[in-house]
């Protein structure tokens, strides 16, 4: 919900936000999911994205991921007096490493270091800002599943989200 002062269309009072929170459930593990609102879409924001996120108890908020062309930030608002456990997973590591993280912390993902992420709350809700660029063009690799996501945003006919299983990709060129 925007802010109900109309000539202030950049600006969003969060306790207004509360009804309009969605659940949303990872399409490749629906056991993973988070409810959010997308704080930067009623702004009008298009080349990044801010989502104020909230994930019950012992909650893995998205599948361990990384982007090639986006970059991508977590500002914990409250963690709740257990904490919460940030999961980094790179390419070969037989599990994810777990670090705990508390309220106030700032995690930032660079673009294309290869190194997958995700938040899991602790005994208590977990609330949090999720943020990052938006590129055109993106590929966002989940390596625990082996698979990747192609994002297009160019505006193209056949523009969107593709899903693509790793075994079945091919090289091309060098």
């Amino acid at each position: 919900m925007a802010s109900t002062d109309q000539s202030a269309p950049y600006r969003i009072s969060t306790q207004e936000a509360e009804a309009s929170f969605r659940t949303l459930q990872h399409p490749l593990d629906p056991s993973i999911g988070r409810c959010t609102f997308s704080l930067g879409d009623h702004c009008g924001l298009s080349r990044v994205g801010v989502h104020l996120c909230r994930a019950a108890a012992r909650t893995t908020t998205v599948l361990l991921h990384y982007h090639h062309n986006e970059e991508e930030f977590f500002y914990i608002l409250d963690a709740g007096a257990s904490g919460a456990t940030l999961l980094t997973y790179k390419e070969g590591d037989e599990q994810p490493r777990e670090e705990a993280v508390k309220t106030g912390d700032f995690i930032g993902f660079p673009a294309g270091r290869g190194v997958g992420y995700a938040l899991r709350a602790g005994d208590e809700e977990l609330s949090y800002l999720c943020g990052g660029t938006r590129a055109p063009m993106d590929i966002c690799r989940y390596p625990t599943v082996g698979k990747s996501m192609v994002v297009d945003r160019t505006g193209a006919v056949d523009g969107g989200h593709f899903l693509v299983e790793d075994k079945d990709t091919q090289k091309w060129g060098k």
